[in-house]
């Protein structure tokens, strides 16, 4: 029987969380081989940041996915999309060494894809198929330098620890890469990724026990700061860090904005009215907006715990206001331009 069907037959009556939980731990195995070649030089250095960022924030979200959501029920799709994509992105990258007369180097370059594989594929580790996907793209990382027996070993050995929920069996693992595992440990720290060295360092050693606020605020890092990649991640989440120990705490705000723009009588206030409350009265012809309405829709956020308060901002439709629009948009809001049919249509006529 070979190693995938092992795995398929292994993980038959397991729960969701426990396939979630081994998916990542594949991935998580598979993450030091990225060191097989030092410095991570086979992506070219423009884009290393972004590749190694995408591995980490796509391992991130599988963890998400059963250590945080499935205890409160929540369907995760929403948090792993953007990671596997990112993921899948950089294994692509990967795939293609930056000097393609070097052997070396192909075999590392393949490695890194495979690291990246995993991570996608525990990302999106919905089912059993897909963990199976991710204990494979970890054994071929493996097998870039003939590593796959004992690795081989390790997985079925988390599985059952899984299986048995003798979770305290999982151990570190770390004697078994070598001088691999320093390296990767200074490799981060070469490029400006301390944080990251220290979270996997105190991961293995504490035998993967998932920090949940910790992992919940890496999530929450803003969009702008991810696309700098990992160092800048890991240097914010560590001026974070440092406020909590010194007991400045902080909020999440779950606050954003929708801003409402269209032509005078398109139905915009409608729309406002209608998105606070589905039976809300609807304004007469008369009531047409002067200026700026705002008011705030408020709904439950992805986990339930509190809501998000959505700004809602009614700009009017007339002409004179069409100039001050530009005084309120930021990349960081929703947007909705309510189209007016049948003005448009007698336009085309005019």
């Amino acid at each position: 029987m070979g190693f995938r069907d092992e795995i398929e037959k292994r993980l038959e009556g397991l729960s969701r969380e426990q396939v979630r939980w081994f998916a990542w731990l594949c991935g998580m195995r598979a993450l030091p081989f990225l060191s097989i070649q030092r410095k991570f030089t086979y992506w070219p250095r423009g884009k290393r940041q972004r590749h190694l960022y995408a591995i980490f924030n796509a391992l991130d979200a599988a963890a998400y996915a059963f250590a945080v959501a499935n205890a409160c029920d929540v369907d995760t799709t929403y948090a792993t999309s953007r990671a596997v994509n990112d993921a899948i992105s950089a294994a692509y990258a990967a795939d293609f060494p930056v000097h393609f007369d070097d052997t070396y180097d192909t075999y590392a370059a393949r490695a890194a894809g495979a690291v990246a594989n995993a991570a996608a594929d525990a990302a999106r580790a919905a089912t059993a198929a897909a963990a199976v996907n991710a204990a494979t793209s970890a054994t071929d990382a493996a097998y870039a330098i003939n590593f796959r027996i004992g690795f081989e070993k390790m997985i079925f050995h988390d599985l059952e620890a899984i299986k048995s929920g003798k979770f305290k069996e999982i151990n570190k693992g770390t004697v078994i890469y070598g001088k691999i595992w320093p390296n990767f440990l200074e490799d981060l720290r070469t490029v400006g990724c301390d944080y990251w060295a220290r979270y996997y360092e105190n991961l293995f050693e504490r035998g993967f026990v998932i920090d949940e606020e910790e992992l919940k605020r890496r999530l929450s890092v803003p969009d702008e700061t991810k696309a700098e990649g990992a160092a800048v991640v890991g240097q914010f989440l560590e001026r974070i860090n440092k406020d909590i120990e010194a007991g400045i705490g902080f909020e999440l705000l779950n606050e954003t904005r929708i801003i409402i723009l269209g032509e005078k009588g398109a139905g915009k206030t409608s729309l406002a009215k209608r998105l606070i409350n589905i039976k809300a009265r609807m304004p007469m012809e008369k009531e047409s907006t002067e200026g700026v309405e705002t008011s705030i829709w408020s709904f439950p956020d992805k986990d339930g715990d509190k809501n998000i308060n959505a700004h809602i901002w009614d700009f009017a439709g007339h002409s004179i206001t069409h100039s001050a629009h530009r005084c309120f948009m930021s990349a960081r809001c929703l947007y909705i331009y309510v189209y007016n049919g049948r003005i448009e249509r007698d336009n085309d006529h005019t």
